[in-house]
């Protein structure tokens, strides 16, 4: 768990840190995530694209690697920026690993990119304000009203630069807000605000005295 910050908070961003147990246990959850969503024949299919007779392995990398990164980091991604997990998947078919260990190794470099572990924000030129783009926004939706990652139809919407309209904004607001998701973060939220999700767990109130608790 990350440690909460001064006000007992999670997502206190100024007491949030990587510590090198953190970063290990980072490593070692992305790696049993996908393992285990690799071992599941429908999960597969939904990130994994396999090598055929029309693809080879480099080219069915590339493919799920293009595909991937783009919900990990919640964003359209830059020209080059697959090059890097290319050249572990790479990297380790010379030394002779299959097909499966290979991409495995390139996907958990991703899931342990600080583009993944952080919500990072284009920095702003200067002093003037400016509009967030549309993929930051996106991001501050759905961490604001779910505390998750955007969906597919908040991360269409930002490709297609369509949030910055008042009207489609205020749709996504409502639509978050209805959504079961948003339930669970206001309740988390409460419990984090009033300390009280220690209640029934390290905290047990006395039967006698509030036998309806």
């Amino acid at each position: 768990a990350d440690g909460a910050g001064g006000e007992g908070f999670d997502n206190a961003a100024e007491t949030l840190f990587i510590s090198p147990i953190h970063a290990e246990k980072y490593l070692e959850a992305a790696k049993n995530a996908l393992e285990y969503g690799m071992g599941d024949p429908r999960a597969r299919s939904r990130f994994i694209v396999d090598p055929s007779d029309k693809l080879t392995p480099d080219q069915a990398a590339r493919k799920t690697l293009d595909a991937f990164l783009p919900r990990a980091y919640r964003r359209t991604i830059a020209v080059g920026e697959t090059d890097r997990p290319m050249r572990l998947f790479a990297a380790a078919r010379q030394r002779g690993e299959s097909y499966d260990n290979a991409i495995l190794l390139a996907l958990q470099s991703v899931l342990i990119s600080p583009q993944f572990l952080f919500r990072i924000e284009r920095p702003a030129p200067s002093h003037d304000m400016r509009p967030i783009d549309s993929h930051a926004m996106a991001s501050r939706l759905s961490y604001w009203l779910w505390g998750s990652m955007p969906d597919d139809e908040l991360l269409n919407l930002a490709a297609m630069d369509k949030l910055r309209d008042p009207a489609v904004l205020d749709a996504q607001i409502v639509r978050l807000l209805k959504s079961e998701k948003s339930r669970e973060f206001a309740e988390s939220f409460v419990e984090q605000w009033l300390g009280t999700r220690e209640l029934g767990r390290d905290i047990k109130p006395d039967k006698t005295l509030f036998p309806a608790y």
